[in-house]
């Protein structure tokens, strides 16, 4: 992230704000020139849902470097047993 913090759950909370995402999982991508850039998973409402609405969202309530540069959609999101988001061994 070009040496920006971002830090997960405060780009999860603008996800979840988004009308059509039930839960989401942010987490960093080592990459070859940034370092790392944000990821995310998301449990959607709708299968037809337009992934690229939600990227326009994010870019008009989070700081550009913020933004998640890959999204997915999965069917779940894991929790630890504290009820947090599970991070460790996620990819995009």
């Amino acid at each position: 992230m070009s040496g920006n913090k971002a830090f997960p759950e405060e780009i999860e909370a603008v996800l979840n704000e988004h009308l059509q995402v039930v839960a989401s999982r942010v987490f960093g991508k080592p990459h070859p020139l940034m370092g790392e850039v944000v990821c995310a998973e998301v449990v959607l409402r709708e299968a037809t849902v337009d992934i690229e609405d939600i990227i326009r969202f994010c870019r008009q309530r989070l700081s550009a470097y913020k933004v998640p540069q890959q999204l997915s959609v999965v069917t779940e999101i894991t929790h630890t047993a504290s009820g947090k988001v599970k991070r460790g061994g996620v990819s995009c």
